[in-house]
Order: C-alpha cells, then structure tokens, then sequence
C-alpha cells in the first residue's frame, strides 16, 4: 500500500467515525423558519431591513447565545435572547450593499446563530445581486 492509498483509508475511517458520532436529525433542534433568503437586487450603496423568523419547537427554554453576519455588510439590529417553549421570534438585521466595492453579480451571505443546544450553530444564507 503506497502512502496516497493509506492516507485515503486513514481519510474515509475519520469520515465514518465523524458520521457515526453526529445526532440524528430528529435530535437536533431547528430554529429558523427559512434557511435561504433572497433579497433581491441592490445598487452599490443600498440598504435593506430584513427579518429571520425564529421558533422553538422544544420543550425546553433555548437560549440565544450569539448572532453574527459573514462581513461588515450585515448589521444584527435586534434579537430575542431567548425563545420559551414554542415560542416564535424574529431577528432584526440591514443589509448594505456599500461594502461590497467592486463585486457585481450575485453573492451569498450568511447570518449564524449560535444556541445552548445542539445543533449549537445555525446557519441562513443570504442572496444579493450586486448591479452597477
């Protein structure tokens, strides 16, 4: 067995151990209503408010840890800090488009939410398309 050929084998029993220890989907909590939002099309310069819906479904308190956008584009306005049982939230963010400089076309941002529970993180993408 050369060296390319053990690293492959080394690289699949990683993968399947990685697999084998993650939470079944019906474990894991999902908070946010739509993980993809496109939010149409900006000049540079432009603003956009925009809103992420959250809910609880557990029966559990979760707790908001943190929220941050990919870039300096993406401004977190305001959050709940916690969501009771089946309680709905929203969070709160602007988009600007004064950032992205000479980019053109269509980009995607992502907000990550991060939570007290597993999945510890979330993520919701965020499409733009940058015009002159």
């Amino acid at each position: 067995m050369n060296l390319l050929s053990a690293r492959y084998y080394v690289g699949c029993l990683l993968m399947c151990i990685g697999f084998s220890s993650c939470h079944s989907v019906s474990e894991q909590t999902e908070i946010v209503a739509r993980d993809n939002i496109d939010l149409g099309a900006f000049t540079i310069g432009d603003t956009a408010n925009f809103t992420i819906p959250l809910v609880n479904p557990t029966d559990e308190t979760l707790k908001i840890l943190d929220i941050k956008g990919s870039c300096e584009c993406i401004t977190i306005n305001t959050y709940p800090t916690e969501l009771r049982p089946q309680q709905t939230g929203t969070i709160n963010a602007t988009y600007s488009s004064k950032f992205e400089g000479k980019f053109l076309g269509v980009l995607y941002k992502n907000v990550v939410i991060k939570l007290n529970k597993k999945p510890f993180i979330h993520s919701v993408r965020l499409k733009v398309d940058i015009n002159k």
